[in-house]
């Protein structure tokens, strides 16, 4: 793949929320609802000027993030990022990704106000930890990606050990909720996506501290 198809897909990542907006900003009432309570209905309502800037900004944290993971090999302490730095630049590309269609159900919701935001949200979410999930297997030691913890940052194989049981983890998850969030009843799919979320984020936490303890022991 030639290295600037990235850079290209990220730009048109970007740019699809603000050609959206400018397809149907006349069609917008002249207020909106901006903001989402965690149920996913709207909470928060603004002039439609305001959804203006809040595009420019998700297209501004888009393009920051994306630079920020894809040069992490380039101020990572480590200095072993770079063995993992097609990984990490994937990863980038699937943050963009996440970002831009999360405006675009922003902007989708705001247009029809009684869709609610999660039925867009916690598939995306599901989608989001797929990838990832398929990614992190190969994830090397660094501090800005991955499950940052003093047991992984202090030994290699507790990083190794606790990224390929994540990875797993994530993959397998990430199935569930989009499966499951998109084929339940909306408060069912809320519960489901916030039970499974706790898992995936904790779950690695506590076996990377039970393999410390092993490794402890062992020693």
């Amino acid at each position: 793949m030639k290295k600037w198809l990235p850079d290209i897909l990220v730009l048109i990542l970007i740019a699809l929320p603000l050609f959206y907006l400018a397809n149907i900003y006349y069609l917008l009432p002249p207020v909106i609802p901006t903001h989402f309570g965690f149920s996913g209905k709207p909470n928060g309502y603004s002039d439609k000027q305001e959804i203006v800037w809040i595009a420019i900004f998700m297209s501004l944290l888009s393009g920051g993030s994306y630079l920020l993971i894809k040069n992490l090999h380039r101020i990572d302490p480590k200095k072993t990022s770079s063995f993992s730095s097609g990984n990490m630049q994937k990863i980038a590309i699937s943050v963009v990704a996440l970002l831009s269609a999360i405006m675009l159900s922003i902007l989708y919701s705001s247009m029809h106000g009684s869709l609610s935001f999660s039925k867009f949200l916690n598939p995306l979410m599901g989608i989001f930890f797929i990838v990832v999930g398929n990614l992190m297997y190969n994830i090397k030691p660094n501090y800005f990606v991955g499950i940052r913890v003093p047991w992984t940052l202090e030994s290699e194989d507790n990083w190794r050990a606790t990224h390929h049981m994540a990875a797993k983890l994530w993959f397998i998850g990430g199935i569930v909720i989009t499966i499951l969030t998109l084929s339940l009843p909306l408060k069912i799919g809320e519960s489901i996506f916030m039970g499974c979320t706790l898992v995936l984020a904790f779950a690695p936490i506590i076996y990377s501290f039970v393999y410390f303890k092993k490794e402890k022991i062992s020693s």
